[in-house]
């Protein structure tokens, strides 16, 4: 895990700069598309810098209302120098002390292939998501362009990949989401709502 922690913190200071016009405009249909409310509690899982909060504060969501987490100290110290207002973890999600019960909506947005124990993440979801609680986990490029972007990398993340799609919807539906979406036509996009 080291060395998937070192990899984020060399990025993090030029992060910001990476992101392009159209991922912005996806970004938008993501957050829309998922349905999110203002009364929304949002956890942001391996949040980086902090990319999608201007667009939570778009929907209406309050600060007060946010959570962030990533695993990548100097990702952290850029979020919350970015967004003071915003409580942010530094921590690995799936051994942080959450609340359980508490978020309605649980991003994972541009990271997942990351996980390195992607069952887990579901449980741990599952966990601390309130009963009706959204699971989205989305992607700006769709599985394939996805694989060769992390295929063309020369570091640790050059062998990250998502899992099948029949392994998301084991998970969705083992740890107790129903409703589950699982789109990747333009972009990838799966969401799971929890009884």
């Amino acid at each position: 895990m080291q060395d998937i922690i070192q990899f984020f913190d060399s990025h993090a200071k030029d992060w910001d700069s990476y992101w392009q016009e159209e991922e912005f405009v996806l970004m938008h249909k993501i957050l829309d598309r998922s349905g999110i409310q203002k009364e929304d509690m949002v956890l942001d899982i391996a949040c980086g810098t902090g990319i999608l909060v201007p667009f939570y504060l778009e929907s209406g969501i309050q600060p007060s209302r946010m959570q962030g987490i990533d695993i990548s100290p100097k990702m952290v110290e850029i979020f919350s120098h970015k967004f003071p207002d915003i409580p942010v973890l530094c921590d690995d999600f799936l051994s942080a002390a959450l609340p359980e019960n508490f978020f309605s909506y649980a991003m994972i947005f541009n990271s997942f292939p990351h996980f390195m124990e992607p069952e887990r993440v579901f449980a741990k979801v599952a966990e601390i998501l309130k009963p009706k609680g959204k699971l989205i986990i989305a992607h700006t490029k769709t599985r394939e362009a996805l694989d060769m972007h992390h295929e063309r990398s020369s570091s640790v993340v050059k062998s990250h990949r998502l899992i099948e799609d029949s392994l998301f919807l084991k998970y969705y539906e083992k740890y107790g989401f129903i409703d589950i979406v699982l789109d990747n036509d333009f972009y990838f996009y799966t969401m799971g709502i929890k009884k």
